[in-house]
């Protein structure tokens, strides 16, 4: 799921032959495969980028300055629960 402001702007299934982009004001999200990930960003911080590849449902990365949130939803079958640092 791609949001920003709060409001869901599209829900992605991701497939092995998933391959799209998304530009979303100064957002680059790259859909590839069963992956997803914010490819750039022209927001000072970079948080959002840094944050990588999203691999399984219940990850997400955002971008505060531009309000969009890029998120994995779905079944979780990695076997994880929950990661804590």
């Amino acid at each position: 799921e791609v949001w920003q402001n709060d409001t869901l702007i599209e829900r992605v299934q991701l497939t092995d032959a998933t391959d799209r982009t998304i530009k979303l004001d100064g957002n680059t999200i790259v859909l590839s495969g069963k992956t997803a990930k914010i490819a750039d960003a022209d927001c000072r911080d970079q948080v959002c980028v840094r944050t990588g590849i999203l691999t399984h449902a219940g990850q997400a990365a955002v971008c505060l300055p531009h309000r969009v949130v890029l998120k994995l939803v779905g079944v979780n079958d990695s076997g994880i629960d929950a990661v804590v640092s």
